[in-house]
């Protein structure tokens, strides 16, 4: 794709009419007029279907739109939306798994686009409005200043024609912006309570990076009494949350290994592979730290260095026994709704190669408190 290249990105429903609206609008109001040389449809399979029967093609919808206004036919593109399996066609958002699994073919999707376009106008007319969040919630991840995205207002002034759908040709139509706020390229001005105003104030908090507190409390015998996480007890608690005092232990011995952590003489510790991909959605900041590094040798330990805390049972095969508790106590921080990239922290988890690998915490020191009885 040529990198010069606007697009309109539109959401299909199962008329063609609104997406046919918005491209004459584009085309010909004197308060946009884009070049409009390639479109890209996102939607279900009954959009599919009315794309192909009614829009696409030289005899389609868009190449008789075009002709009459005056303009090149655009190149058009269709995005079919699938199921949390990715196998089947969604045939509707009616679901929790339906909506997250078209969020996230729209924001790859976009992402693409945003990389290869020089100009995109999004439109969030014509399909369910939780398809239309999730455009919405793309570009103000990814949209760039030169980005817009819009919607298609009925003008209410001129007198209705019942319930019919206005024609591509109807007048009783015009575009409205829809503010951003635009996380790529936040910019601030002291002029009241204007939206670039609002933006300075919610800059700082995106610019800070994510922390969490990770605290344990000993009872008189130096024993693991309470686990809290920013201030929220993980254990004991009254969720049904399953956590062994054994893994507990664990995670207490190499928390307090990481707390006498010395940054001097330590090697940075390597992301793990939930972190590497969290990094690669831009859903968690890159520390700086590389997949090259190796194990801190003052607060990581190899399984047979664990293997007071390993039952008498599992002390031959200390490594399978260290591997279930990691996963255990995973597990619970999953059920006790712990955001992903505040997870990967405080859990502890392996480093290094197979079959050198290390276990400990990637929590820097200062977020972990041990209070003493």
């Amino acid at each position: 794709m040529n990198k010069q290249t606007a697009t309109l990105v539109a959401l299909a429903g199962i008329h063609p009419t609104k997406v046919l609206q918005v491209f004459r609008a584009l085309s010909t109001a004197s308060d946009y007029r884009f070049e409009i040389p390639r479109v890209d449809l996102i939607g279900t399979e009954p959009a599919w279907q009315m794309f192909r029967d009614k829009l696409a093609g030289p005899k389609g919808e868009f190449c008789r739109l075009a002709r009459q206004i005056g303009v090149q036919p655009p190149e058009l593109h269709f995005h079919l939306l699938f199921d949390s399996s990715l196998q089947q066609p969604l045939y509707d958002l009616r679901h929790t798994p339906d909506n997250q699994a078209a969020w996230r073919q729209v924001l790859e999707l976009m992402r693409q686009l945003f990389n290869d376009c020089s100009l995109i106008v999004g439109s969030v007319a014509g399909a369910r409005k939780s398809l239309a969040l999730t455009l919405m919630l793309a570009f103000q991840l990814l949209a760039r200043p030169q980005d817009r995205l819009v919607d298609l207002v009925v003008d209410s002034r001129r007198p209705a024609n019942g319930t019919k759908i206005p024609s591509p040709d109807s007048p009783r139509f015009h575009l409205a912006e829809i503010p951003l706020l635009r996380v790529r390229s936040l910019a601030a001005r002291s002029d009241g309570l204007a939206l670039p105003n609002l933006i300075a104030a919610v800059q700082p908090h995106l610019d800070a990076p994510t922390s969490v507190l990770l605290e344990f409390q000993l009872n008189p015998r130096g024993d693991v009494a309470a686990v809290r996480i920013n201030g929220r007890t993980l254990w004991p608690n009254h969720d049904k949350l399953r956590v062994r005092r054994r893994d507990l232990a664990m995670w207490f011995y190499l928390a307090s290994l990481r707390k006498r952590h010395r940054e001097s003489t330590c090697a940075p510790l390597a992301p793990s592979k939930t972190e590497k991909q969290l990094r690669g959605n831009g859903l968690v900041p890159n520390s700086g730290n590389t997949d090259n590094a190796t194990p801190c040798p003052c607060c990581f330990r190899e399984a047979a260095d664990l293997a007071h805390l390993v039952p008498d049972s599992d002390r031959e095969l200390p490594y399978e026994y260290v591997r279930q508790a990691m996963s255990r106590i995973k597990r619970a921080l999953i059920q006790f709704g712990l955001p992903l990239d505040h997870l990967e922290q405080v859990r502890f988890r392996g480093a290094g190669k197979r079959p050198n690998t290390m276990y400990g915490l990637f929590l820097p020191p200062e977020q972990i408190a041990i209070h003493k009885a």
